[in-house]
């Protein structure tokens, strides 16, 4: 297996190499910026290949069932990628034609027996008519030459085959340029039924027959609407308990504790202290405006409250204990300010930066960190939505759930790197 952690140390030395070349120029702020936006277009770039890599089979499946065979015979399956390579013994014409496992054995019969330019003619009549015979086929032909005689689709020079040698020379690659191609499609569509993903376009789901991108966008946002009150509640709580045990000198250990404890121990606690006679759960939240989202799903957003209060306390109460060691800290105190006054004028703002970091760190679990808390609750958010797509085998669904939370990620470290 590859080691990519090496080819990734050597990309970032590579790109740190400027860095140092133009700091005395005063230039090494922008190149940092420059080799940084190069990093996250590359790592973008990566994210779009394991989608399009995950999705073309399901997403060229979803649309050929609905078609008759004789057009799903005919339908040509365009090249993976703009850049394709053939060995040099076969003509620039067999690049043109569409990709597959008939492709695939037309160019293992071309390479042994010769007769390129029957061979193409015969192939792109063949697809006109629907007339293409099974991969099979050709690759018996390719082991048994005299099969060619028996069968009457072949015209009659490609009945009387004999093998040919090629030289080294022949087998070497040639690059072919596809000005359309399967990426090309996926990203940026072709027709009415495939938008590309530009216009927001990932397919179908397989379990509904719905658009993936509607199902995606209307469980996000009602994921976001107990996400992100639950997200700034937890730090504004979080920040004020690590204030009050740093003032009392309290140890972190509780809260640290606390951030670990798995969030389904965490949903069973609130469901037995705080459902009080049973809580009932509307069956869909379409219709339901921001107050009355948070009132129905009150018991999720109070689970998720306290996982949000624990970590942001554990991790604010250190980082502000670290800096009552300074020398400044202790100049306050000798001026006469109150020690909770010290903790929160100076103490916070020294670790202001730690702060702002891990909160733009924890941004990607707005729409990711809910699964657990959203299937033992009945939330029909992102979490649940791309559970139930795991349990249905859903590719497509799947696929989205997963490109929606890379793109979180990926905009959380561009954000991380502005705040840090």
């Amino acid at each position: 297996m590859p080691d990519f952690s090496a080819f990734l140390h050597s990309f970032s030395f590579l790109l740190s190499l400027p860095t140092g070349i133009f700091a005395p120029m005063g230039l090494d702020w922008i190149l940092r910026r420059f080799a940084f936006a190069l990093k996250m277009s590359l790592a973008l770039f990566c994210i779009l290949c394991l989608g399009f890599a995950l999705s073309v089979p399901s997403t060229r499946t979803s649309f050929s069932e609905t078609k008759p065979a004789t057009q799903r015979q005919t339908q040509a399956v365009l090249p993976v990628f703009y850049l394709s390579f053939q060995p040099y013994a076969l003509p620039p014409a067999f690049s043109k034609l569409a990709a597959g496992p008939h492709k695939r054995e037309l160019g293992k019969l071309m390479l042994r027996y010769g007769q390129e330019a029957a061979w193409i003619a015969w192939f792109n009549a063949a697809i006109q008519k629907a007339e293409l015979p099974n991969p099979k086929t050709m690759a018996q032909i390719y082991e048994r030459p005299e099969l060619a005689r028996t069968l009457s689709f072949l015209p009659d020079p490609l009945q009387h085959l004999t093998a040919r040698q090629i030289p080294w020379q022949g087998y070497l690659p040639r690059p072919a340029f596809h000005s359309c191609n399967q990426f090309r499609v996926w990203m940026f569509g072709r027709s009415i039924e495939q938008k590309g993903l530009i216009r927001g376009d990932l397919g179908f789901s397989q379990s509904n027959r719905l658009p993936v991108i509607d199902l995606v966008r209307d469980a996000a946002a009602n994921t976001l609407k107990f996400s992100i009150p639950s997200m700034l509640l937890g730090f504004v709580l979080g920040l004020l308990l690590a204030l009050f045990a740093a003032h009392r000198r309290w140890p972190s250990s509780p809260f640290m504790l606390l951030s670990i404890l798995p969030s389904f121990l965490m949903g069973a606690f609130v469901f037995l202290v705080f459902d009080w006679g049973g809580t009932a759960t509307p069956a869909s939240a379409a219709h339901l405006n921001l107050p009355s989202f948070l009132l129905a799903y009150k018991l999720p957003l109070i689970a998720l409250t306290l996982i949000n209060t624990a970590i942001f306390a554990a991790h604010h109460q250190v980082w502000i204990q670290a800096e009552t060691h300074q020398p400044f800290f202790q100049t306050a105190l000798a001026k006469g300010l109150s020690p909770f006054r010290a903790l929160s004028m100076h103490a916070l703002r020294a670790a202001l930066n730690l702060v702002v970091a891990f909160f733009v760190q924890r941004l990607p679990l707005l729409i990711s960190g809910t699964v657990v808390i959203e299937v033992m609750f009945g939330v029909p958010g992102f979490g649940r939505l791309a559970w139930l797509a795991v349990l249905e085998n859903d590719q497509p669904l799947v696929l989205g759930c997963l490109l929606l939370a890379a793109l979180f990620a990926w905009a959380s470290v561009y954000l991380h790197s502005v705040f840090s």
